[in-house]
């Protein structure tokens, strides 16, 4: 046990370190074309929460943050999540079966993220990054 709640928590300081920088950057750098691709994954997340489609609700989620990071231009950051995307679609998964109510609020801060980038507001973006990583490295980590 204690190897994985460590593995879990080194996967979320992980992330949390590279999608802070990889929100910041795009508050800069986020193209019309990568906006759109972000607000169709958002409206398929709304769908799917709307219908409580939790394994939909998990792949989108797990996609969202892979298209970020995709959309940051570093072929390494793009490797690293790409490599972790079945860790990180297993780990969401576990969030959203023992706290189904986590569903919309997942969705909402995605939203959040979303439009502070699309306001240019690189801070703001990283700081709702890190709340909505660090919900769900809590309950993953709980004792």
């Amino acid at each position: 046990r204690e190897t994985s709640l460590r593995a879990v928590s080194d996967l979320f300081d992980l992330r949390e370190a590279l999608e802070t920088w990889v929100v910041r950057r795009l508050a800069r750098t986020i193209s019309a074309v990568q906006l759109e691709r972000l607000d169709l994954n958002l409206r398929e997340q709304e769908a799917a929460v709307k219908d409580d489609d939790l394994e939909t609700t998990t792949v989108l989620d797990a996609e969202f943050h892979t298209l970020l990071c995709s959309f940051a231009d570093n072929l390494e950051i793009e490797r690293i999540m790409v490599r972790l995307r079945d860790q990180l679609h297993r780990l969401i998964l576990k969030v959203l079966h023992t706290h189904h109510e986590r569903l919309r609020p997942g969705y909402l801060e995605h939203r959040g993220i979303a439009a502070a980038i699309r306001r240019h507001d690189g801070d703001l973006a990283a700081r709702r990054v890190v709340d909505h990583l660090r919900y769900g490295r809590d309950i993953l980590t709980r004792r």
